[in-house]
């Protein structure tokens, strides 16, 4: 059974927060979302943020290996191992070489000569906005264990994770929020397809699994 037949639900969850992110792009000009989270900034949020911002790093990689260790299997934990080390190269090809032109929002609004009473306790990062990086890491890592999960609240609760990850890219002013939607897509598609080969190659119906198979019934 594929990914998608097998998770159904987290795949439609998925895709109306897309479809809500997207409605959400088309009805504001670039950089207006951004500025309405800077206008009403709250402290703890922004705290909260600056610790939620890191699970799109190591922690997050730990956090969902610990996860999936916890409700998984071997080959849960291979696929995010593979699916991490693919999001990294892409990400980078991408950042790189495909759009080394994209600015951060700081310098867009610079440009746009829009003043930014702003100095967080933070960086700001300046150039190589597209995709998100964080974004995608978070989306790679956390539905990679949304798929380990196989029940739906495990899985609400992981993709729950990724999407507050994107959000803390928006609010911190890392990122637009094009970058983000390419940043999840980008990680789902990347755990989807190693979660298929695996599937195909790992899978009962396997013409090695079928004689790893055979060879056990014959022995016992």
């Amino acid at each position: 059974m594929s990914p998608f037949k097998r998770n159904s639900s987290l795949y439609i969850s998925y895709l109306v927060l897309v479809l809500f992110a997207f409605v959400t792009l088309l009805l504001n000009q670039k950089g207006e979302v951004l500025l309405f989270l800077h206008e009403s900034r709250i402290p703890w949020l922004t705290e909260s943020f600056v610790i939620i911002t890191r699970l799109g790093e190591l922690q997050g990689f730990i956090l969902s290996a610990f996860m999936i260790l916890l409700i998984g299997r071997f080959k849960d934990l291979s696929i995010l191992g593979i699916s991490t080390l693919l999001m990294l190269l892409l990400v980078h090809i991408l950042k790189h070489y495909v759009f080394p032109e994209a600015v951060r929002p700081i310098v867009f609004f610079e440009q746009m000569g829009s003043v930014i009473d702003y100095d967080p306790d933070y960086h700001l990062n300046r150039k190589h906005s597209f995709p998100s990086g964080h974004t995608t890491a978070g989306f790679t890592y956390f539905f990679a264990a949304a798929l380990a999960a196989r029940r739906w609240p495990m899985q609400f609760a992981a993709l729950l994770l990724a999407v507050f990850v994107a959000l803390s890219r928006i609010y911190l002013m890392q990122h637009f929020v094009i970058d983000t939607i390419a940043g999840s897509l980008l990680g789902v598609m990347i755990v989807t397809t190693v979660a298929y080969f695996s599937d195909k190659i790992a899978g009962e119906d396997h013409k090695w699994n079928r004689r790893v198979l055979n060879f056990n019934a014959s022995s016992s």
